[in-house]
């Protein structure tokens, strides 16, 4: 196939895609040098109606992870540190932290620490709360280990906080001034930085989540703690410059690179997914945060580069990326359609009603609202669902679909949560 055809198919996918579910975000999608498809849609700003462009700052939450993976391979190959060193070596002012957790641990999100967004008073609470960083510490360093390290995959951002930590005493410099000095600026990205939730910052998106059918603005959160976890605004195409920068060695090389991106575990690396797609490897991450959603994959054998930045929290960002990598990747695609409704009495679907719970904080309400039905997950807002099919429900607004299983002993379960009323 010729690029411009492929770029013709890209083009044509997300025209359709937009007018189907509703998009608010911008695509970036490229192979080695040139950019394929790079269009944005919706709104960066609902209340003043200012569009969504290939320029604007979207904040890209957990993807920041991959930069501060970065930070402590340059560390390493300047001999400041191995990540095989455990992290009390850097840390002795916390001598609770078990002396068996290394660096490596803690990248990898194997270190059994407790992961401080997973709290029960996260959201309501500490989030929205400036700590200075031993009374940040303070929150989760005495809670039990949740596995023993090296033993288990718990994601944490805690870990990366601590790795945060790690980067300022080795080098001596603020975690933002150091990654700046040695990756923002080193690659050119004029349109990355970290965010302050005080800070003005030109042509920046404001997050937005659902409430029912409605759309409404982004929580809040104190951000300086949260910097070396997700704190990172960009651009697609600064995300692109970072990639190629990263994987071309203008960094770290070939050797770090290598450590990086292995599945060590878990499908993951250094602050990056590594699995198979398409019978391809591919590496990448996500991020999700007061409103915003992002993804990225790349292709390293092929040079493909996938990214969606989107501040609309419930956009399936994933499912996107992987059928515009099937485009580029010249695979099997098609045009998107909206699944129509099962035409069934919708009285047999009731039993899907009730509440259904992962044990490990994840419950999904299923119920009506005037014959319509509702889904919500913990205490977030509801969204209208409806039938597809005997056992599949899709989205009303939104390209997203929900299986109901029933296992051997008949009991049923939605993305793992097993229902219990």
């Amino acid at each position: 196939m010729y690029l411009d055809e492929i770029k013709f198919k890209l083009k044509e996918y997300m025209e359709a895609y937009s007018k189907i579910w509703d998009t608010s975000c911008a695509v970036l999608v490229a192979k080695d040098e040139e950019i394929l498809f790079c269009d944005a849609y919706g709104y960066a700003n609902l209340e003043h109606r200012v569009p969504n462009t290939v320029y604007t700052k979207f904040w890209i939450a957990s993807i920041t992870k991959l930069f501060t993976s970065a930070a402590v391979m340059i560390l390493q190959e300047q001999g400041f540190l191995k990540v095989s060193d455990p992290i009390i070596k850097f840390l002795e002012d916390y001598p609770c932290f078990d002396e068996r957790i290394t660096i490596h641990h803690l990248l990898t999100h194997s270190s059994g620490i407790v992961n401080y967004s997973a709290l029960s008073d996260w959201e309501d609470v500490i989030q929205k709360q400036y700590y200075n960083e031993a009374d940040f510490i303070d929150i989760f360093k005495d809670m039990p280990l949740e596995f023993e390290p090296g033993t288990g995959r718990s994601y944490s951002n805690s870990g990366y906080y601590l790795l945060g930590i790690i980067v300022e005493r080795v080098s001596g410099q603020a975690f933002e001034e150091f990654v700046r000095e040695n990756i923002i600026n080193k690659a050119g990205l004029t349109n990355t930085g970290f965010i302050r939730e005080y800070e003005v910052i030109s042509h920046m998106a404001s997050g937005y989540e659902y409430n029912g059918p409605v759309l409404v603005k982004g929580h809040f959160s104190e951000m300086t703690k949260i910097w070396p976890s997700g704190g990172i605004y960009s651009t697609v195409e600064d995300l692109y410059k970072w990639n190629k920068a990263l994987h071309r060695g203008m960094f770290v090389s070939d050797i770090s690179l290598s450590q990086m991106f292995t599945d060590h575990g878990n499908n993951y690396g250094y602050g990056t997914d590594v699995f198979k797609k398409y019978n391809r490897k591919a590496v990448g991450h996500n991020g999700y945060y007061c409103g915003f959603l992002t993804q990225y994959y790349y292709y390293p054998d092929e040079g493909v580069f996938v990214c969606i930045l989107s501040n609309n929290s419930y956009m399936n960002v994933w499912r996107l990326c992987d059928e515009l990598a099937a485009i580029a990747l010249e695979e099997p695609s098609r045009l998107p359609v909206k699944p129509r409704a099962a035409g069934k009495n919708l009285e047999s679907f009731d039993r899907f009603l009730g509440i259904y719970d992962n044990g490990a904080g994840l419950a999904i309400r299923i119920f009506k609202d005037e014959d319509r039905f509702q889904l919500r997950f913990n205490r977030d807002n509801a969204f209208t669902i409806y039938p597809i099919s005997d056992n599949v429900f899709c989205n009303e607004l939104l390209d997203e679909q929900y299986i109901f299983e029933t296992n051997e002993s008949g009991e049923l379960s939605l993305w793992g949560c097993i229902k219990r009323h």
